[in-house]
């Protein structure tokens, strides 16, 4: 990804007038249920459109001997999703992406979570999103396959 200086200015300044928006796909039984944003109307992006949804996230908290997870909260929850929650046979899949409001091709960054450890009532859902199999991925991340003689 390349950032203009001006863009490298706003990300790292201490104050910006550039908004980042956080966009949450939503899986229950490896079947896109919801598409929510954090902005305040409708955001479209990728040919998607993401509704405006209350949630927060919560950066993780480094505890000795176990892998760092971030918190997501949903406030104002339909009974449908709770049923969704119940009934769902897989891990509940979160996708997150990190866009500029200005200009959502410019920024980017998409991570996929797995959602659990929930909890939940009549108002609001709260769990852990965790990267799945993180640990257990082989290093170096991609092998060379030997095409290439001078790289050993």
């Amino acid at each position: 990804m390349n950032l203009t200086p001006a863009q490298t200015a706003s990300l790292t300044a201490q104050e910006t007038t550039e908004a980042y928006l956080f966009l949450l796909d939503v899986y229950f039984n490896g079947v896109i249920q919801y598409r929510f944003t954090s902005d305040a109307v409708d955001t479209v992006y990728a040919t998607n459109t993401y509704e405006p949804f209350p949630f927060d996230i919560y950066l993780p908290t480094s505890r000795e001997g176990q892998p760092s997870a971030m918190q997501l909260r949903m406030d104002n929850v339909s009974q449908r999703m709770i049923d969704e929650i119940r009934t769902s046979a897989d891990a509940i899949r979160i996708d997150l992406f990190v866009v500029l409001g200005s200009d959502k091709s410019l920024m980017r960054q998409e991570t996929n979570f797995s959602w659990r450890n929930l909890t939940y009532d009549a108002l609001s859902i709260s769990g852990s999103l965790t990267l799945e199999g993180f640990l257990n991925e082989p290093y170096p991340y991609k092998r060379l396959d030997g095409d290439f003689a001078g790289l050993h």
